[in-house]
């Protein structure tokens, strides 16, 4: 699986530049080979088959054991050797740390950006209360707490908003407090004790089998977007046509922690989402922070461009935020973004030290050379490079330079800010659709971030975060800033971290017991015995586990 996919037809996934420049960026971070071959997943990292009485090549003990180096690994790792626990590890599959965090910013919030309340509740209400409130309640509480704990140990915060800058501060971190980082290790496996406890992890290293135990483990792997099975799984509309029609940034991770958890017995959240990535040119093989005037041309939502489709129909209202997901329902999921010279010079009154005609021109020349832009003057000309129909397509303009006219929306009701005509030639089309940049979910959990069983019971020593979690989303979202992804990352991990921390020193949950049935009657008649206590402890006379249940709760 190359850093970025790339699957050839009549569409390319992002490449090129952009992979070239993301693999200089993880070099800089970790200081490994730039080259293609270093971020490559190791031919036969399947490894043998992972069987009892399977012979290992060596065994390595540890306190906590944490299987991913993205953000949320490392804060784990961070937070539980911050906790007091002496030995903690970190498995990492790929030649070099940092997962998709490489490419995410971390801008810190700023003052009084807003209330916890109105956090929560734009929150709760994108999963239309499907995710776990108590859960996204802890994320926001913990999310408050990321700049003083970041503060705590990098006095240099403010290039946190570059790409990449929170996973170096991250790793000198881990580096400072002695926190190994084992790459080119897969883990394969969870193993659980007699007491239905997760004690190690079996993992392929190069083409070995070996076996890492520990006291805690913590699930960081990312999310699932390159495995097929997940995705016709999970993805509400996913059919083989998926990878030929949809650009995958970042690294296509293949949902193992998912794969393991599952296996182990933890439940299916059901609150999974997918973040679609910015709705600007996902099959151009370049770098469009050198085509400024482009990209806040084709910007999502925020200019007064047309969408249309292959046949030529507009079909969405472009000012809405999640306008990008009715570019799935159309053919062959293509969109083109459709503007002209009057809109191009309204947009310069917007912004004009960046837009203008004149600039737009330099950049789109190159665009062109790619395929993934034209301009003409004629509607005909359009309609052959888009393979749409002229006559739709001009009815379609007609119609909506009415709309801008009378400036009112009657078939979108778009916001009558960006209704701008398109009546002055040349056009200017780009060709967009659609990128993903990563899952989240399903993995259930607790507020500890303790994984759990269907019925809530959690697995004792297995914690989980970032990418891997379910209870926090239940939607197809726009942007990552929609689903608090990077934030609600490191929030997770330092969760997680402290629930090891916590297990290591010796809280551990108490035993499931079969919980007594009893009738109303009963009950209102005095003849009921309460099973444990308030704190959770030790359960009372009369009560124990049953002898052939010990897992815990």
């Amino acid at each position: 699986m190359k850093l970025i996919r790339s699957l050839m037809g009549r569409r390319q996934f992002l490449g090129g530049a952009l992979a070239a420049s993301a693999l200089g960026l993880v070099s800089k971070i970790t200081g490994a080979p730039s080259g293609a071959a270093g971020v490559a997943e190791k031919a036969g990292a399947e490894g043998p088959a992972i069987d009892s009485g399977v012979s290992y090549s060596k065994v390595l003990k540890t306190d906590v054991v944490v299987l991913g180096s993205g953000a949320g690994g490392m804060s784990a790792a961070i937070s539980a050797r911050q906790q007091g626990v002496e030995n903690v590890l970190i498995l990492e599959k790929r030649a070099q740390i940092g997962g998709n965090s490489v490419f995410a910013p971390f801008p810190l919030k700023k003052e009084n950006k807003r209330s916890a309340e109105e956090a929560f509740k734009a929150a709760i209400e994108n999963t239309h209360w499907r995710g776990d409130p108590r859960i996204i309640g802890t994320m926001i509480d913990k999310s408050e707490k990321i700049g003083d704990w970041l503060r705590g140990f990098s006095s240099d915060l403010s290039d946190l908003d570059r790409e990449g800058a929170l996973v170096k501060i991250l790793k000198a971190q881990c580096d400072k407090l002695g926190i190994q980082i084992i790459c080119n290790t897969r883990a394969r496996k969870l193993i659980k004790d007699t007491n239905n406890a997760v004690c190690a992890v079996a993992a392929v290293q190069d083409v070995n089998l070996i076996k890492v135990e520990a006291t805690a483990t913590v699930l960081a792997t990312g999310g699932f977007l390159g495995d097929p099975e997940l995705m016709e799984r999970y993805f509400p509309v996913y059919d083989e046509s998926f990878y030929k029609e949809i650009n995958i940034e970042g690294h296509a991770y293949k949902g193992d922690g998912i794969k393991m958890a599952l296996e182990a017995g933890a439940g299916n959240d059901s609150t999974i989402s997918f973040v679609w990535g910015p709705n600007k040119l996902p099959f151009f093989k370049g770098d469009l922070k050198d085509f400024p005037v482009t990209s806040i041309l084709t910007d999502n939502t925020r200019t007064p461009a047309i969408w249309v489709n292959n046949v030529g129909v507009r079909f969405t209202n472009e000012s809405q935020r999640h306008a990008a997901n009715a570019i799935y329902r159309q053919p062959n999921r293509d969109c083109f973004i459709v503007v002209d010279a009057g809109i191009v010079e309204h947009m310069a009154g917007e912004d004009p030290g960046v837009v203008s005609v004149e600039r737009l021109d330099k950049e789109v020349a190159a665009l062109i050379e790619a395929d993934q832009a034209l301009v003409t003057d004629s509607v005909g000309a359009v309609a052959a490079w888009i393979r749409g129909k002229k006559h739709i397509l001009q009815a379609g303009i007609d119609t909506y330079n009415k709309y801008c006219e009378k400036g009112y929306d009657e078939l979108y009701y778009k916001d009558p800010a960006f209704l701008v005509p398109l009546t002055r030639p040349p056009f200017y089309v780009f060709r967009s659709g659609l990128s993903l940049r990563t899952t989240h979910g399903p993995v259930k959990i607790n507020p500890m971030t303790s994984v759990v069983s269907q019925f809530d019971w959690p697995i004792p020593a297995l914690m989980a975060c970032g990418a891997d979690i379910g209870g926090l989303h239940a939607d197809i979202l726009i942007s990552s800033e929609e689903s608090h992804s990077i934030e609600w990352t490191v929030a997770s991990g330092m969760c997680a971290g402290e629930n090891a921390a916590s297990y290591v020193q010796g809280n551990r949950p108490v035993k499931v017991y079969e919980f007594p049935k009893y009738t109303a009657k009963e009950v209102m008649a005095g003849n009921y015995v309460n099973v444990g206590t308030i704190e959770g402890g030790a359960p009372p006379e009369g009560g124990p586990p049953s002898e052939d249940n010990k897992s815990y709760h």
